[in-house]
């Protein structure tokens, strides 16, 4: 995985100096995902046999990222990253932007998504290598070592205008009603289904579009994977399994799953 970029060389943070820029986060998010190697996996993914783009591909794409966490809601916002030029250079165009998500037919989709599960398994080597281990949960002063929580949930997005799937909300709103999955132990977004706002909270007819699909062609980090269910009265598990899962769904119930019978399906 690259470690430097040409643009975050000789780059410091400070709260007093002159030709600062706003919205400094920004810049730390968008070299951490050139430094752990998002970036350019996501290139590769979107790349194009004879294409040579002016902007790469994954650059675009992790540039969308950075804008929709800045507040963009819309394709012509890529723009909000115009006062980041001095550091990460010229901004995509909209035009860019809506020309790389044209790319997203379901093998790209596959593509991005086993690039991010490598990613994924890279960085949390890197993780288990701390001081700190990887982050089990804790839960009532016990330590979960060896399950990774997923927790389910359902949140409304308002839609300002007539959008497709857009759907009244119990609210009394207008808009959509996505279902998400998040790993606990990490806080990352591991899959969103796009729902209609009148879909209920529990309403699942087929599996979170945009998932991992990629993920079970790559195993987990040896230091996760070694890192089984404990417990009284549970037996410790052999080398070559993988972490229990508990699939959280809101507000409360839990069910607990084996890692591998996921990846048999």
């Amino acid at each position: 995985m690259p470690k430097d970029t040409r643009w975050d060389r000789n780059l410091s943070v400070t709260p007093a100096a002159e030709v600062l820029i706003g919205h400094a986060g920004a810049v730390l998010l968008r070299k951490l995902a050139d430094q752990c190697g998002l970036t350019p996996a996501l290139g590769a993914a979107l790349g194009r046999k004879g294409k040579f783009p002016l902007i790469d591909r994954g650059t675009a794409l992790i540039s969308m990222a950075v804008a929709i966490m800045l507040g963009a809601t819309s394709m012509s916002d890529i723009a909000v990253l115009a006062h980041q030029e001095p550091v990460l250079g010229a901004a995509p165009s909209d035009t860019t932007v809506r020309r790389t998500l044209e790319l997203a037919d379901p093998a790209t989709l596959d593509k991005i998504a086993r690039a991010r599960a490598a990613v994924r398994a890279h960085v949390w080597q890197l993780i288990c290598a701390t001081p700190a281990g990887f982050p089990w949960l804790s839960v009532a002063g016990k330590l979960l070592a060896g399950w990774l929580v997923i927790d389910l949930d359902a949140t409304l997005i308002t839609a300002r205008s007539d959008k497709e799937g857009a759907a009244p909300t119990f609210k009394s709103g207008y808009g959509f009603h996505p279902l998400g999955a998040w790993c606990a132990n990490t806080a990352e977004s591991l899959a969103m289904l796009l729902r209609p706002g009148n879909a209920g909270p529990g309403h699942l007819r087929r599996p979170p579009r945009g998932a991992d699909r990629g993920a079970p062609a790559d195993p987990l980090p040896d230091a996760v994977q070694a890192a089984g269910p404990r417990g009284r009265g549970r037996r410790q598990p052999r080398a070559h399994q993988s972490p229990a899962v508990a699939v959280v769904p809101a507000p409360h119930r839990a069910v607990h799953l084996r890692l591998g019978h996921h990846r048999r399906r």
